[in-house]
């Protein structure tokens, strides 16, 4: 129960222990703003508050009872502490007699807010930091190499390094539905059960309607097995471009052969590749090679922020003031220089990527996502120039919006 639906003042509060794991910062909090609800009245609550986005939090000494950002911070933050409670007091009253201490820290967008609340929460309560959060953790694809006859998994933990790993997915349910089109090409068994391969076991359904090779029955090598296991996992990899050129290549054989039933039936094969890897969700891949980048603006005057990921972990956040005389070119340099050490994964955070893969999809698919997300793929060239372009426009007061694009 939180304080502010609480019958009485006194609020409830949260253990503080030390945090257990290293928590190397995304971004560098600064000094706060510090408003004593003791001594400030109403009116003083907005002039000492910036009209910005940001975080606020409401303390106690040292025990955060109340954490919370807004697009509007100075507003926000008015709105709550003039809210009338029952009998007829405000929570501007009721904390002020409990003695507590507004604490805000101003940001430049929705997704610096996001790293701001999980690095304080994080480091204050790391009992219960994902709950006060609601960060939800994402849903993954792994292929479960480890086991003797490895298949298709839907989890939200990432497996250790042996196993791959694909995603983030939106909700399992997204999950599940990729992971079944992919087995629907493919003949990997879809039971969880441990085997032990015997003629005589009984099998299931998906053998008797040759969509698995049956490996419980012993009616397949484990050599033959693991060959569809490594053509499953270069389907995940390319997003299924490793199985296009061979299929593309098969149906014009067999077009040139006069075969043409054999290419009508490649050709739906084609279309159902197609089909699966366009509707694959956009920021699924192999989480520990995923690398990009996101924009937004910093606070201050035509300030853009850099926030690299790399292998699915969030790094240091870079800074770049857009000068008046800035040119796209000249951009482009810093923005290579920003982003000169990635690729470099930090190993103390390793445990900590699921959680940075779900602040990165909660903001990018949030309908006020106010930056652009650019990945990074390894065997493509990157367009520098498209982005300084895209900072220019957002150091430019007339020209920032709100969008929804990269």
């Amino acid at each position: 129960m939180s304080f502010f639906s609480q019958p009485g003042c006194t609020p409830t509060y949260f253990p503080i222990v030390k945090c257990p794991c290293p928590l190397r910062p995304i971004v560098e909090i600064s000094t706060p703003i510090t408003v004593s609800l003791q001594r400030a009245e109403s009116p003083q609550y907005g002039a000492a508050l910036p009209d910005c986005p940001g975080v606020y939090a409401f303390r106690d000494g040292t025990e955060i009872v109340h954490i919370g950002w807004s697009p509007r911070l100075r507003t926000r933050v008015v709105r709550l502490l003039s809210r009338v409670t029952s009998g007829n007091s405000t929570v501007g009253s009721r904390m002020r007699d409990a003695g507590l201490v507004l604490s805000c820290w101003p940001t430049g967008s929705r997704l610096e807010s996001s790293f701001v609340m999980y690095q304080v929460l994080r480091s204050d309560c790391p009992s219960d930091y994902r709950k006060r959060l609601r960060l939800n953790l994402p849903w993954f694809v792994t292929l479960t190499t480890r086991d003797p006859f490895p298949r298709l998994a839907v989890s939200r933990r990432i497996p250790s390094r042996e196993e791959p790993a694909f995603g983030p997915f939106k909700s399992r349910d997204s999950a599940q539905l990729y992971a079944d089109d992919v087995l629907g090409c493919f003949r990997l068994r879809r039971c969880a059960d441990s085997l032990t391969p015997d003629p005589a076991h009984p099998g299931c359904i998906y053998g008797e309607i040759n969509q698995c090779l049956r490996p419980c029955q012993q009616a397949i090598s484990e050599p033959e097995y693991e060959a569809e296991v490594q053509r499953v996992s270069s389907f995940l990899s390319t997003n299924g471009d490793s199985s296009l050129a061979g299929l593309v290549s098969a149906r014009d054989e067999a077009a040139r052969a006069l075969r043409f039933e054999r290419a009508a039936e490649l050709h739906k094969s084609i279309a159902k590749v197609k089909a699966i890897a366009e509707g694959r969700e956009d920021l699924v891949c192999d989480v520990r090679g995923m690398g990009g980048f996101a924009l937004t603006k910093g606070t201050g005057e035509r300030a853009v922020l850099i926030w690299p990921m790399s292998g699915g972990l969030w790094q240091e956040s870079h800074r770049i003031t857009v000068g008046e005389s800035a040119t796209p070119d000249s951009l482009a340099g810093l923005l290579k220089e920003s982003l000169s050490p990635f690729g470099r994964s930090n190993g103390e955070m390793e445990a900590d990527r699921s959680e940075h893969l779900a602040i990165l999809l909660r903001w990018y698919y949030s309908s006020s996502r106010d930056g652009y997300w650019y990945p990074i793929r390894p065997d493509k060239n990157f367009n520098f120039r498209r982005v300084s372009k895209a900072m220019l426009n957002m150091a430019n007061p007339k020209k920032t919006s709100s969008s929804t694009a990269g």
